[in-house]
C-alpha cells in the first residue's frame, strides 16, 4: 500500500491570490457587453449633429452645430453647417464670416461640404458669408442666410464650389445691394433674393439655365458671363429671365482683360461696374429688352510694363485703331467679349505661374515664351530660388520649377527677367495661387 504526505492547506497569501484572480476575471466579464455596445452606440453616423468649435466670426471661433452627411470610415467624413432647423450659431454674433475646410470632433475629421437650411437664418450682424474664401462648401440651402440684414455680399463672384442654393438662400437680406450666383450652378435657384428690399443688381457667372429663377421683385440690371451658354441677351433671354419675377431693365456682359506684358485698369473717373473688384471682370454695353443700348461699358485703360522696349500691341477680342496699337497706353471701351491684349517687343516674354503638389509638398512651375523679335536670356527668380536660361529663340518656350518644401505653401510671384545680346531688356511678374498638399 503506497503511502503519501498528508495533503497540506494552501497558504493564506495563495488564497488571497486565488481570489484575487477570479474577481478580475468577472469583473471583465460583466464590462466587456457594457463596452461593446458603448463603442456601437458612439459610431458617427449619417443625419447625427454634434456641436464643436467651427465658425469664426468677426475673428472668433464660435460653437457651431453641425450634421453629419457622410460618416468617416478611412477617408473623412463630411458635413453640413446647421441641423437644418436652427441657427448653427448665436444669432447675435457681429462680423465676417469664415468657414474652415474641415473640423475636428471625437477624433474624427470631417470636411464641410454644405450649408444646411437655415444654418444663419436671423444672424443679424453677420457682414459676409465666408463663400468668398471657402471652396469646399458646395450647397446652400434653403433660406440658409434669410433675415441676415447686415450682409453686403454673397461671396460667390468668384466661387467655383457651389453648385446648389436653395429657395430664399438670401431672402429679406436689407443690405444686400448687389447679389452674385456662381459659375458652378448645375441646377436653377429658386427666388434666392425674395424680399431683399433694397437689391438693384444680380450677377449670374453660370449658363442662362441656371438663371430662370431669378425671381426679380421689380426691373434691374442682370449681369452675366460674356461666353456662357445662353446669354444671348435677345427678347428671349428677357422672357426667359420674366417668368418667376420681373422682367431685368437691361443685361450687361462682364468680360475679362488680359494684357501680357503690361496691365489693365479702370480708367480715371470712371463709374465701374458694381462686380468688379469681386470678379475682376470688366462690364461691356448694356442691352435693353427692346434691343436698344443699355448702360455705357466700362472703360479700360491698358498699358504697357516697358514703354521703352514697347514695340505694338496684338489684340484679341477687340478692335484697335492703328494708332491705338501703336501707343504704350491706350484707353478703349470695354466690348461684349474677352480680350487679349499683348505688348510687343524685341524682349517680349510671355509667363504663366502654376502650383503643383508633388509627392506630398508644394512646387512652383512657370512657363515662359519668347513672344519678341530676338533671342533672350533669362532669370527666373522665386520665393524658392533662381534660375538661368541661357538662350530662349523667338516663338520658343521653357520651362522651370522649384519645391517650396512645404506643405502649405502661400501664394507668390515669379519674377521673369529677359536680356538681349544687345543689351535691351524687360522685367515681368507672373503670379501663382496659395496651395495645400497636407491631408484633407
Amino acid at each position: 500500500m503506497a503511502l503519501y504526505p498528508p495533503a497540506t492547506a494552501p497558504s493564506p497569501l495563495a488564497a488571497r491570490s486565488r481570489w484575487a484572480i477570479l474577481a478580475s476575471v468577472a469583473l471583465v466579464a460583466a464590462l466587456v457587453p457594457a463596452l461593446v455596445g458603448q463603442t456601437a452606440v458612439s459610431a458617427a453616423e449619417k443625419g447625427d449633429t454634434f456641436s464643436a468649435p467651427g465658425i469664426t466670426v468677426g475673428g472668433s471661433t464660435l460653437p457651431t452645430t453641425f450634421s453629419i452627411t457622410r460618416a468617416p470610415d478611412s477617408a473623412p467624413g463630411e458635413v453640413s453647417v446647421g441641423d437644418g432647423s436652427s441657427p448653427a450659431i448665436r444669432t447675435s454674433a457681429a462680423g465676417d464670416v469664415g468657414i474652415p475646410t474641415v473640423i475636428q470632433h471625437d477624433g474624427a475629421q470631417y470636411r464641410i461640404t454644405g450649408i444646411a437650411r437655415n444654418a444663419f437664418r436671423g444672424a443679424s450682424a453677420i457682414t459676409s458669408t465666408g463663400l468668398a474664401q471657402n471652396r469646399s462648401v458646395t450647397s446652400i440651402g434653403d433660406f440658409a442666410f434669410a433675415s441676415a440684414t447686415a450682409l453686403t455680399s454673397t461671396g460667390l463672384e468668384a466661387n467655383d464650389a457651389v453648385s446648389a442654393i436653395g429657395t430664399g438662400a438670401f431672402a429679406s437680406t436689407r443690405s444686400l445691394l448687389d447679389g452674385a450666383l456662381p459659375v458652378s450652378l448645375s441646377k436653377a435657384p429658386s427666388i434666392p433674393f425674395t424680399s431683399a428690399a433694397n437689391l438693384r443688381s444680380v450677377y449670374v457667372a453660370a449658363p442662362l439655365a441656371q438663371a430662370q429663377r431669378l425671381g426679380l421683385t421689380r426691373g434691374m440690371p442682370v449681369y452675366f458671363r460674356s461666353g456662357s451658354a445662353g446669354w444671348d441677351t435677345t427678347a428671349r433671354t428677357f422672357t426667359g429671365l420674366a417668368v418667376y419675377g420681373a422682367r431685368p431693365e437691361q443685361l450687361v456682359p462682364l468680360s475679362s482683360v488680359r494684357v501680357v506684358g503690361g496691365t489693365a485698369a479702370p480708367s480715371a473717373g470712371a463709374a465701374q461696374n458694381p462686380f468688379r473688384g469681386g470678379t475682376g471682370l470688366f462690364a461691356g454695353p448694356g442691352v435693353k429688352a427692346d434691343g436698344s443700348t443699355g448702360s455705357a461699358p466700362d472703360m479700360v485703360t491698358i498699358t504697357a510694363s516697358n514703354p521703352a522696349s514697347f514695340r505694338g500691341w496684338r489684340v484679341t477680342g477687340a478692335q484697335l485703331t492703328p494708332e491705338q496699337l501703336a501707343s504704350p497706353t491706350v484707353t478703349i471701351p470695354m466690348g461684349k467679349n474677352d480680350m487679349t491684349v499683348e505688348a510687343t517687343s524685341a524682349t517680349g516674354v510671355e509667363a504663366v505661374a502654376t502650383s503643383k503638389c508633388v509627392a506630398g509638398k508644394a512646387y512652383v512651375y512657370v512657363t515662359v515664351k519668347n513672344t519678341g523679335t530676338a533671342s533672350v536670356s533669362l532669370q527666373l527668380t522665386s520665393g524658392y530660388g533662381s534660375k538661368s536660361v541661357a538662350a530662349l529663340a523667338p516663338s520658343k518656350s521653357t520651362s522651370v520649377s522649384w519645391t517650396s518644401r512645404l506643405t502649405n505653401m502661400p501664394a507668390g510671384a515669379v519674377t521673369v527677367a529677359a536680356r538681349t545680346t544687345d543689351g535691351q531688356s524687360s522685367t515681368m511678374s507672373a503670379p501663382y495661387p496659395a496651395l495645400s498638399c497636407g491631408a484633407v
